[in-house]
């Protein structure tokens, strides 16, 4: 079992310098191959969530490269990757401060909210 740890350390450092790569050098089609790849990777090793955010770099890739095609084919194969549902810790980063209850309308600018707790003091 070492032996395949140190192998998998191998190719998820070498998935990573592959995107870096790819990247820098403007091989967009490169980078979006790699990170389709390094999420099939991490998908077949039951790490489902880093498979996903590789994934979605990996289509947002091919749509900048003009792969309309290979996009659908993964919007179909994944469906929800386009547009995840808002869920988790970063649900609300999209949120206006409005939404929050964050803002007061007499006062201009709004000021920062302030800091709430639910634990008693």
């Amino acid at each position: 079992m070492r032996g395949s740890r140190a192998g998998s350390s191998d190719a998820e450092r070498l998935y990573e310098q592959a995107i870096r790569s790819a990247s820098a050098n403007g091989f967009i089609h490169n980078e979006a191959l790699a990170n389709e790849l390094a999420s099939r990777f991490y998908a077949a090793r039951g790490f489902e969530k880093i498979a996903r955010v590789y994934l979605q770099d990996a289509r947002y890739g091919y749509l900048r490269w003009g792969a309309d095609g290979k996009v659908r084919q993964l919007d179909r194969l994944h469906p929800g990757l386009a547009a995840p549902e808002a869920q988790g810790p970063t649900a609300n980063i999209g949120s206006s401060v409005q939404q929050l209850g964050c803002s007061d309308r007499r006062q201009k600018p709004l000021r920062p909210c302030p800091a709430r707790s639910n634990y008693p003091s």
